[in-house]
């Protein structure tokens, strides 16, 4: 794992030498870009949405399911009219990034089959949360249809021409936007080798600190910009959720869960989309289990959850 880690990511002493665009900025334009989603382009309900690899990759293929197969799985509000595209803005741009700087080459560091098992763990571990027991999100279970549906129950309201091309309009704006904020978060990652779950790797392993600086940039700039946002746009944040002690501790099993498997595959899914695009076919494998991942987990693990959880 170290060799493969060097191969991908470099020492911290090379990669500084080799990279313009360090882990810092670009952890401040992601938590910016992150919040204005949310707070100015219409990627919402529910809270906290804004460039969430897992969510949007999610809604991404459901939605495509949904329209190809005339199914019913889920995605958030944000996509029930037109799909939500970080994750194809994060491959452009990565792309773009890896083919500027002459990175782009094919490669197969590790086996396809154990990456595309990690991508499929991963996208399980981060979906239970919040789509299973945030009230926001439960609200449009089911897909397009559950969302509609959704809307002519809001408050006993009849008027759901109106909420819908609102919605429309509102889903026209936050496709075009994901886009364009994937192209950019592509291409910074590209650049910055950016790695939200190997910056703690680093400091544990090597006390390398250059991408946990990155995580401590992002989460300070988001924190800082939530209420500011609110602050320029009147927008009031949506509930969260309950926060009962089962929810909690999903939550961190979640968490404990994506964190470990990310280690594993050497890279958070943000990282996996970049290598994908820099030509690693091992990270190609590892999203193609990521995006299979949101499959199962859909039409087999929610609805076991449902049953066997109080």
């Amino acid at each position: 794992m170290a060799t493969t880690a060097a191969t991908q990511t470099g020492t911290g002493r090379g990669r500084k030498r080799a990279v313009r665009v360090t882990a810092v900025p670009m952890g401040i334009v992601a938590g910016v870009l992150a919040v204005a989603a949310g707070a100015f382009f219409g990627v919402r309900p529910p809270e906290a949405y804004g460039v969430c690899m897992a969510c949007h990759g999610r809604d991404l293929v459901n939605w495509t399911i949904n329209l190809l197969a005339h199914t019913h799985l889920e995605v958030a509000q944000a996509s029930l009219v037109y799909p939500v595209l970080t994750t194809i803005g994060v491959l452009l741009g990565a792309v773009l990034g890896a083919r500027i700087s002459g990175e782009f080459r094919w490669q197969n560091p590790e086996s396809p089959l154990k990456t595309f098992t990690y991508g499929g763990l991963v996208m399980n571990c981060a979906l239970p949360r919040w789509r299973l027991f945030d009230q926001a999100a439960a609200a449009g279970f089911g897909g397009r249809g559950a969302g509609r549906d959704w809307i002519l129950r809001d408050g006993g309201r009849r008027h759901s021409g109106d909420v819908l091309a609102t919605l429309e309009g509102d889903a026209v704006t936050a496709a075009i936007a994901t886009l364009v904020i994937g192209v950019v978060l592509g291409y910074l990652g590209q650049r910055s080798r950016m790695c939200f779950v190997g910056g703690i790797r680093d400091f544990i392993l090597v006390r390398d600190a250059y991408l946990l600086k990155g995580l401590i940039a992002f989460g300070l700039t988001a924190w800082l910009a939530f209420p500011l946002a609110g602050l320029i746009g009147g927008a009031r944040h949506g509930p969260f959720g309950s926060s009962d002690a089962l929810t909690v501790t999903l939550t961190i099993m979640g968490g404990a869960g994506v964190g470990f498997f990310s280690t594993l595959a050497n890279g958070c899914p943000l990282r996996q989309h970049v290598l994908a695009a820099q030509g690693v076919k091992s990270s190609i494998a590892y999203l193609a289990g990521f995006f299979a991942g949101a499959v199962i987990f859909h039409a087999w693990v929610a609805p076991l959850f449902y049953r066997l959880l109080p």
